[in-house]
């Protein structure tokens, strides 16, 4: 269940999770390992021909599993945020 963004504190809200040092942090860790096991699955035969592979495509391959992971982080952040502040508690 995904929760749409109604006013404008709480794409403020969005926004402050998703650039935070502990967003992007976790995300180039993830992007690293994710990025380069897609790089050896997508990019092996040519890398191991000799080539390499057209730069921009090694650019999208470690920027989609960041952009995923910045997102599931910072959603989970707001997520905890908003537990604590309404004493719910969060299921994982």
């Amino acid at each position: 269940m995904t929760k749409k963004v109604q006013n404008p504190s709480e794409k403020l809200q969005f926004s402050a999770a998703f650039t935070s040092r502990r967003t992007t942090l976790r995300a180039i860790k993830v992007s690293s390992v994710v990025g380069t096991i897609l790089i050896a699955i997508n990019q092996g035969d040519l890398i191991a021909a000799g080539s390499f592979p057209p730069f921009w495509k090694i650019l999208l391959t470690y920027f989609v599993p960041y952009c995923v992971s910045s997102y599931s982080t910072a959603m989970l952040l707001l997520e905890f945020n908003v537990s604590r502040t309404s004493g719910l508690e969060v299921h994982a």
